[in-house]
C-alpha cells in the first residue's frame, strides 16, 4: 500500500505541475474530456486485483468504448486490457483461462455497447455511414495519405508534443532512471515484490508505446497530442517515486541514481509550473474585464446580415462563430481543414464549389489563410500544392463576395456581392432581451 500511495501521490503532484499543458486552448479540447475516461477505465482493469471481478471489466469496457467515440486513439486501451490479461498470466498469481476470456468478453462487449446504441441513433437520422466514415474510414485515409508523406519515422523527434514547455521529455527521463534501477535491483527483492516491479514496467511501456504509435502514424506534430502521452509518461515517471517510497535501506550509488531522476523530473516540469501564476492571472483578468472573443466579435457582425435560418459558409478549421449564431452551414461539412489533403478534396471539395457557384451564402467567413482569395502565394508555405478545387473556389469568391475592411484576428469576413452590412450589433445581456445573440 506504501508503494500505492508513493505512485498515486507522484502523478497528482505531476499533474498538478502540469496544469498549464492541460488548459492549453481554453481546456475545450477531445483530449481533456477523454481523461477521465482514460483514467476510469483503467481504475477499473486494476492488474494489481488479486480477485478477478467480471463487473470491474464491463465497466471498464464501457468507458473505453465512451472513450473512442471521443477520439478513436482511445483504442489504445484496448492494448492496455490485453496487457493486463497478459500480466495476470505470466508475472502475478495467475488468472484461470476461463476467468481471462470472460473478462476479455466483458469488455469486449460492454465496449461495443455505445457503438451500438450511437449507430442505431444516427441511422435513425440518416447518417450512419457518415459517422463510421468519420470515425474509422476517414482516419485510415488520412493516416494513410499523411503517413507516406512523412520522409521518416525517425522525425517523430522533432514533434511539438516533445518540447521542454511541455514536460514529457522530463517524464521519461525520470521513468527511464526509475527503471533501471528496477531492472538493476529486482533480482534481489521479494519473489512476490519483484514480479510487481517487472509488471509496473511491463505495464507503463504497454500504455505508452500505444498511445504514442497511434500518434505517430497521424504524421501530425500538434502541440496538444500531449495529453494523450501525458497520463502513460506520468505513470512511467512514478516507478521513481516508488523507489522514494521504499523503507528498505539503499547503497550510496542508489541513492546517487535516485536524486538525479529527481533532479532532472524537477528541472523539467520546473517551466510548467512557472507558467501557473500566469495563467491564474490571465483568467483573473478575463473574468473581471471580459472582453468579445474572435468568435464572438464575428458572430456580432454577420448577425445582422442574416436571418437565423440563412447558411453560412465556413472555409478553415475554426468555426466558433457558427455556436454563437446557430445558423446551419451551407455544406455538410463544417470543417474544410480536410479540403487541404487529396482525399478531402476530392471528397467535398465539389460540394463547396457548386454551392458557390449556384447558390452562394450571404455570409462566408475565412479562418485560414489557404482560403483567402487575395493572399501572397509565393510568402505562402501550405499543406500540399494548391489543386484545381482550391483555384476554383478563389476565383469564386472573387467573382461573387466583397471583403468587410474590418480586423479580425487570423479570420476574414466577406458578404456576397449586393448584400449591405450596417456594422456589428449590439453585444447585450440575454436577461435584457430573450432574442439577443448569448454570449
Amino acid at each position: 500500500m506504501r508503494l500505492g500511495r508513493a505512485c498515486c501521490f507522484s502523478e497528482l503532484v505531476t499533474f498538478g505541475l502540469s496544469l498549464p499543458v492541460f488548459v492549453m486552448d481554453g481546456a475545450n479540447l477531445t483530449e481533456n474530456y477523454l481523461l477521465l475516461f482514460v483514467a476510469l477505465c483503467l481504475v477499473l482493469l486494476d492488474p494489481w486485483r488479486r480477485v478477478a471481478r467480471p463487473t470491474r471489466w464491463f465497466w471498464s469496457g464501457f468507458f473505453a468504448g465512451l472513450a473512442f467515440l471521443l477520439r478513436p486513439n482511445a483504442a489504445a486501451l484496448g492494448v492496455v486490457a490485453l496487457v493486463t490479461l497478459a500480466l495476470r498470466a505470466r508475472l502475478f498469481e495467475p488468472w484461470p483461462a476461463r476467468v481471462r476470456a470472460t473478462l476479455l468478453a466483458c469488455f469486449a462487449a460492454s465496449g461495443a455497447a455505445p457503438l451500438i446504441v450511437t449507430t442505431i441513433y444516427f441511422a435513425l437520422q440518416g447518417a450512419a455511414g457518415e459517422m463510421w466514415f468519420a470515425t474509422i474510414e476517414y482516419n485510415l485515409a488520412a493516416y494513410n495519405e499523411l503517413f507516406l508523406l512523412r520522409a521518416s519515422l525517425l522525425e517523430a523527434s522533432r514533434y511539438f508534443m516533445f518540447d521542454a514547455q511541455f514536460g514529457i521529455s522530463a517524464l521519461l527521463a525520470a521513468a527511464g532512471v526509475g527503471f533501471a534501477i528496477t531492472l538493476v535491483t529486482y533480482p534481489r527483492l521479494p519473489a512476490r515484490e519483484s514480479r510487481q516491479s517487472l509488471a509496473r514496467l511491463a505495464f507503463a511501456v504497454a500504455w505508452f508505446g500505444a498511445d504514442f504509435a497511434l500518434v505517430l502514424v497521424t504524421g501530425h506534430p500538434y502541440a496538444h497530442y500531449v495529453l494523450m502521452l501525458f497520463p502513460p509518461a506520468a505513470f512511467a515517471a512514478s516507478e521513481l517515486a516508488v523507489w522514494f517510497g521504499r523503507s528498505q535501506k539503499a547503497v550510496a550509488l542508489e541513492l546517487c541514481v535516485r536524486c538525479i531522476g529527481l533532479l532532472l523530473l524537477c528541472a523539467g516540469l520546473y517551466p510548467l509550473a512557472a507558467g501557473i501564476p500566469a495563467q491564474i492571472a490571465a483568467g483573473v483578468r478575463r473574468a473581471a474585464w471580459p472582453a468579445p472573443t474572435v468568435d464572438q466579435q464575428l458572430a456580432l457582425w454577420i448577425r445582422p446580415v442574416v436571418t437565423p435560418t440563412d447558411p453560412i459558409m465556413t472555409l478553415g478549421h475554426y468555426h466558433g462563430h457558427m455556436m454563437y449564431l446557430g445558423n446551419p452551414p451551407a455544406v455538410g461539412l463544417l470543417s474544410t481543414y480536410h479540403l487541404k489533403s487529396r482525399y478531402g478534396s476530392e471528397r467535398w471539395a465539389p460540394q463547396y464549389l457548386d454551392v458557390l457557384s449556384k447558390s452562394p451564402p450571404k455570409v462566408l467567413v475565412i479562418t485560414d489563410a489557404y482560403w483567402y482569395p487575395y493572399i501572397n502565394e509565393r510568402g505562402h508555405r501550405f499543406f500540399r500544392p494548391p489543386d484545381q478545387y482550391r483555384l476554383a473556389i478563389l476565383r469564386t469568391i472573387r467573382e461573387k463576395y466583397n471583403l468587410v475592411r474590418h480586423q479580425f484576428e487570423q479570420c476574414w469576413l466577406f458578404v456576397r456581392k449586393g448584400v449591405h452590412v450596417p456594422g456589428p450589433a449590439a453585444l447585450v445581456s440575454p436577461a435584457a432581451s430573450p432574442d439577443a445573440l448569448w454570449f
